[in-house]
């Protein structure tokens, strides 16, 4: 993915990225700078032309920032979630693991990582100790452990792979404000991809006493619209429900200072007046699924010939091979080197796999490419 943010009256600022998890690297983790961490109260001085704004385009309408509508991928707005929420892990530009919430990723090599004498195992997470929420309160194991509450409970995990993660957990555990203990019923491959799909943290202290309620009132909670806070690198400002939602960076987040001040996710439900948005340079960046083929063709075209932006390509078309294997049947690292030269293209899990079980192995197919469209703003 390539992004040209606005930078100010008259000048530019190009980022090149690969994923969503890129996006954020580039635009919300900057050095933190002296000062830097002052809280949301009293953010860093800057003179107004300073000022950087990003417009991100997406087709879905945004009713709520919660996991019944973040997961479906399609419409382009599922992949803008690490905007303004964080969970335990992320992916990089090659899809491999990192962590986010996470101080580190458990591995068996530091103990983090035990098979239990009954073939349940556990995971232990060492979280980070200055992450917070976008109201100040500190996030710790207990937010956690209160939010895979939440998630069990029917009608608000949102499915798919989210739910097949939490079929497998056995029990969790705060074992310290900043130790996140996961015991799964069994060896289990997807053990360590706790993130934005998978496991949706959620702020006890704002939530716990309505969860006890009735579901439906619990999920039309102003928490989950104009009231929202999360862990992200940007904080909610404004939300038009359907419409258009205003961020304003977080400077108290925990990878550092956000480079951007303020991002826009803007809603433009037909395609054809997103391409008209993108070339009259209304919308800065808008990802994979937002376009028809013919509209990216198009519009790769019309900015080869003027300049005036970028549509990036990225392999897609994965396929996965995904082998659930119990204690008895592995041994580790032997088993990760035999696969390998099978997979000449993986896409580097294999360091950190749960060894007990034989992680998801990805194969690039190719055949197609993902485009991604970026206007350069004019000078």
């Amino acid at each position: 993915m390539t992004l040209h943010g606005r930078v100010g009256r008259g000048s530019t600022r190009h980022h090149t990225i690969a994923t969503l998890a890129c996006l954020l690297t580039l635009v919300a983790c900057a050095p933190t700078p002296r000062g830097a961490q002052e809280s949301a109260a009293n953010p860093v001085s800057r003179t107004p032309e300073a000022a950087k704004t990003i417009v991100l385009g997406q087709l879905n309408t945004t009713k709520a920032y919660a996991p019944w509508e973040f997961g479906d991928n399609s419409g382009g707005g599922a992949v803008l979630a690490e905007v303004h929420m964080a969970s335990l892990v992320s992916q990089d530009a090659r899809g491999a693991r990192e962590p986010r919430l996470a101080a580190r990723v458990p591995s068996f090599d530091h103990g983090s990582i035990v098979v239990l004498p009954d073939g349940r195992m556990r995971t232990t997470w060492t979280l980070r100790s200055n992450a917070v929420w976008h109201d100040g309160e500190p996030f710790t194991a207990d937010d956690l452990v209160f939010s895979l509450g939440v998630l069990r409970t029917p009608g608000v995990s949102g499915g798919g792979a989210l739910t097949t993660v939490l079929s497998q957990i056995h029990s969790v555990e705060a074992v310290d404000p900043h130790t996140f203990d996961v015991v799964w019923k069994t060896t289990f491959y997807k053990a360590l991809d706790l993130g934005v799909r998978d496991f949706w943290p959620f702020p006890r202290h704002l939530l716990e006493e309505s969860s006890r309620g009735d579901l439906q009132a619990f999920m039309a909670l102003p928490y989950f619209t104009n009231e929202y806070v999360h862990l992200g690198p940007f904080r909610l400002a404004q939300f038009q429900a359907g419409e258009e939602q205003v961020f304003q960076r977080f400077d108290r987040f925990f990878l550092g200072l956000p480079k951007v001040d303020t991002i826009i996710i803007k809603t433009i439900r037909d395609p054809n007046a997103m391409f008209l948005n993108l070339k009259a340079g209304a919308v800065d960046v808008v990802g994979e699924r937002v376009l028809t083929a013919e509209l990216f063709q198009q519009l790769q075209a019309d900015w080869v010939q003027s300049g005036e932006g970028t549509v990036a390509h990225r392999q897609f078309n994965w396929r996965y091979l995904q082998v659930q294997h119990g204690a008895q049947w592995v041994r580790p690292p032997e088993l990760a080197q035999s696969i390998r030269p099978i997979w000449p293209r993986t896409s580097g899990f294999a360091a950190d796999w749960p060894r007990p079980s034989i992680e998801m192995l990805c194969v690039n197919s190719c055949t197609r490419a993902s485009r991604i469209p970026v206007r350069t703003p004019s000078r």
